[in-house]
């Protein structure tokens, strides 16, 4: 491996690898500023070969987006539940596409389901167990019970 150098007019300087400016970052300020030049240049270098292997990583699976009739299926409710739900309970499930039209993460709902898996399914009461208004929650999910009032116009 080449010893890199930053070579100024009188002499030829040998860089400090990116470990050892790390290690003692007090031998930055000795060096001339086309060395410094030279490092920034290099960090950059392994900056973005780094991203780049991030983003090309074969293990990690893209996220599907699911429109608003999947989603519901996904998660077990009707489409009417999951728009009056998406704004407020379940909005970290959203993904923002700039429009009006509602996306849903896969791996989010995926994740979702994961860690309400221990509640009790088909009820409101998971969704909103610790949300402010979780009685009004359980109304807009659950089927109500008959209701004993007279109907309108009618006396009792």
């Amino acid at each position: 491996m080449i010893e890199p150098t930053c070579s100024r007019p009188s002499q030829a300087i040998v860089l400090p690898t990116l470990d050892t400016i790390a290690d003692e970052p007090e031998l930055a300020k000795t060096l001339p500023r086309p060395c410094l030049f030279a490092l920034i240049l290099r960090a950059q270098t392994v900056q973005m070969t780094c991203a780049n292997a991030m983003l090309t990583d074969e293990k990690a699976s893209p996220d599907e987006i699911l429109d608003c009739p999947a989603a519901a299926r996904a998660l077990g409710m009707s489409r009417g539940n999951l728009y009056k739900l998406a704004h407020t309970t379940l909005k970290d499930l959203r993904i923002d596409n700039g429009t009006r039209s509602l996306r849903f993460s896969r791996a989010r709902i995926d994740e979702y389901l994961r860690r309400s898996a221990g509640r009790t399914a088909g009820s409101a009461a998971p969704i909103a167990s610790g949300v402010p208004g979780a009685s009004r929650l359980r109304a807009l999910a659950e089927p109500s019970a008959p209701s004993t009032r007279a109907p309108r116009g009618e006396p009792r």
